[in-house]
């Protein structure tokens, strides 16, 4: 597996899971104001528990993803995920012991292990801190509906539909069946252009307390070992940074205003990757990622991402205008991703400033 897909793709697998399908009982007390705000205010009481769940995406009626879960989570934060994917075989297990995170690839077998800390509180298995944040955006951007009350996983829940109020939303028509004791989200819908994404509890147990020895992993003696180190990047100079990777690439040339702050160049597997941080007028002001991607895997996740299609310097690209607004292209085969970090600068702007992108070699 591609380094960085593996990293954020079981650091995200690990913040959203979710649910079953129920039969109607009858329709909720709850409007939906009132069930959200219900929600947002109840206090986040983590109880140890065990659960299974099936994640699966859909384009255009066909299955593109299919994996089944297996969640172990006690109350002092630790866990054990493991992941399985029906069609392959491939499995992956990520275990969190309270001081390092080790997520597993059996089918590489490569590990990747941290104890960095703030990746612990992104990692932090809160469903409730989940519902929270889905449910605070939503309230925003959907119109919202409670149709009814569902048993999913053995558990009563809350049915909501939520429907974008506009086309071009990151987070496109929701179902969600909330728990009406604890509040956690049981079961997900999202529909989004030609893509469906179905996240199901299909069962859930809540214990006291976990066996230690669950929160353990046994690597094997010939298994890989990545650490946090070489994951991250090390501060380089632009001549540093030319020299570092393996082909020209393009950038931002500094003016009076625009100012490269930072530089960082990591390397994993001859694959080389450089962030540029830019200031403009002392400001943060936008980052430029450029790294290698196969054309498919890039058109895939743009897909998944619900860009808009646009060109940047004559090339096939996608803009992002969510909450994170970016900008993806490929050129030359090596891939640029762009974030706005001035909330200001507008996509005209952008455009703009990569017409005077330039090979500094």
């Amino acid at each position: 597996m591609n380094l960085l897909l593996n990293r954020m793709g079981f650091i995200s697998i690990c913040l959203v899971i979710i649910s079953l399908f129920g039969c109607t009982e009858k329709v909720s007390e709850y409007t939906p104001e009132n069930l959200i705000n219900t929600v947002l205010s109840e206090p986040d009481i983590p109880e140890p528990f065990y659960a299974e769940m099936e994640w699966i995406m859909n384009e255009k009626g066909n299955v593109t993803e299919h994996l089944l879960m297996k969640h172990w989570y006690d109350y002092d934060g630790k866990y054990r995920i493991e992941i399985e994917n029906p069609t392959d075989g491939e499995q992956a297990i990520t275990v969190n012991d309270g001081q390092s995170i080790i997520v597993y690839s059996v089918e590489d077998n490569e590990a990747f292990i941290t104890n960095d800390s703030e990746l612990f509180s992104m990692n932090q298995p809160s469903f409730k801190e989940q519902a929270n944040y889905l449910l605070e955006a939503i309230l925003e951007t959907h119109t919202v509906e409670v149709v009814g009350e569902e048993k999913i996983a053995g558990r009563q829940t809350h049915h909501l539909v939520a429907t974008a109020k506009e086309d071009d939303i990151l987070l496109g028509n929701q179902e969600l069946w909330i728990d009406k004791k604890n509040w956690m989200v049981l079961k997900q819908i999202n529909n989004s252009g030609d893509m469906t994404l179905e996240m199901v509890y299909k069962t859930i147990d809540f214990r006291k307390k976990m066996p230690a020895e669950l929160f353990t992993l046994d690597l094997p003696k010939n298994v890989q070992i990545h650490y946090e180190s070489d994951l991250d990047g090390r501060t380089v100079s632009l001549e540093e940074a030319i020299i570092g990777m393996d082909k020209p690439f393009l950038y931002f040339r500094e003016t009076n205003d625009l100012k490269i702050a930072n530089i960082q160049f990591s390397e994993h597997d001859e694959e080389q990757q450089l962030v540029f941080d830019y200031e403009k007028n002392g400001l943060p002001f936008l980052e430029l990622t450029v790294y290698e991607m196969d054309i498919e895997l890039f058109d895939e996740l743009s897909e998944l991402m619900d860009g808009e299609p646009i060109q940047v310097r004559g090339h096939k690209g996608y803009y992002s205008g969510g909450s994170i607004r970016m900008v993806e292209w490929m050129e030359e085969d090596l891939t640029y991703s762009v974030v706005f970090v001035d909330p200001n600068l507008t996509l005209e702007q952008f455009n703009e400033l990569t017409e005077d992108m330039d090979i500094d070699f």
